[in-house]
């Protein structure tokens, strides 16, 4: 049994020198381009129809084309919040100091600037006829690319499910009950807590095939007996997603993501991983109006 085992380890031993080579030139990821830009970016990219631009904590909007190549960039007046919104024609829409909204041409350049009553709490959305929309706690607005304001509205208190235009142009606004929210997100994450405690100190059989992580070896092997338990507090976060499932229909999906550091002991050796799991609370489909018209191209 002995003899087996280390021939079995030699043989390991070898294809893993033999494919060492190869592992190491496949997981070379080389970028194409790089760019330098004024700071570190706090917004993720945002796509405009010559490459895309990003707001960066150096107060500065860098626009780049698909290539890297650098065209422009420019302050951004106040301090500016992660909001970054492209509209009509590569215009784009900012936010500093909480309450004020800037409209910047394609070139770089500010053309306007408006201070809101409330704070906006995302990014503005994009509509038709180069109007956009804001959003915070309790309103609503709607300006046109001239800074006039067309409507402002009032409401219960919203979600943070961003805004969202469906299929037939309306403004999807979710509200929420956040006590009731804080509620089930409390509960579930204790009862990930408890579950995890029960199963402290347990022990877990892994095949040595399996931990070299190749599938021609998967569940081969003699076994590996090590210890896992929970290393840290678990951690919770509501998470949204709203997606287009047809011409008229729109889905909206509210779930829970978890996350807790586990630790996995194999004699004096304790290797930290990251746990994630989402569970799905709910699921509505929404309908829109029915098209009367209806082209593909």
């Amino acid at each position: 049994m002995m003899r087996r085992f280390f021939l079995y380890a030699a043989f390991i031993l070898t294809l893993s020198a033999a494919f060492s080579a190869e592992q190491t030139s496949l997981s070379a990821d080389n970028a194409d381009w790089t760019c330098v830009i004024g700071g570190e970016a706090v917004t993720r990219p945002v796509q405009t129809s010559y490459g895309f631009v990003v707001l960066t904590d150096g107060k500065m909007i860098s626009a780049c084309t698909e290539n890297g190549t650098k065209l422009w960039e420019k302050p951004v007046p106040g301090r500016p919040d992660p909001f970054l919104t492209v509209i009509s024609k590569d215009f784009l829409v900012t936010v500093s100091d909480k309450k004020t909204i800037s409209l910047i041409n394609p070139s770089g350049v500010v053309l306007w600037s408006k201070k809101l009553p409330y704070q906006v709490t995302e990014s503005a959305l994009p509509g038709k006829d180069a109007r956009f929309f804001v959003k915070g706690k309790k309103n609503i607005s709607c300006f046109g690319i001239n800074g006039v304001c067309k409507w402002s509205i009032e409401t219960p208190s919203l979600s943070s499910i961003p805004l969202v235009t469906l299929n037939d142009g309306t403004i999807l606004a979710v509200r929420a009950d956040p006590q009731a929210m804080s509620r089930v997100q409390l509960r579930l994450t204790q009862e990930v807590i408890d579950r995890l405690g029960a199963r402290k100190n347990r022990s877990v059989q892994v095949p040595v095939g399996t931990l070299l992580g190749w599938k021609v070896l998967a569940e081969r092997g003699p076994c590996i007996s090590y210890r896992y338990l929970q290393d840290a507090y678990v951690t919770s976060s509501v998470n949204s997603r709203v997606s287009h499932t047809g011409i008229n229909q729109t889905e909206l999906d509210v779930s829970i993501a978890f996350r807790a550091t586990m630790a996995a002991l194999f004699g004096n050796a304790v290797t930290q991983v990251e746990v994630e799991h989402e569970l799905l609370l709910a699921q509505i489909l929404l309908v829109g109006q029915v098209p009367q018209v209806y082209a593909g191209v």
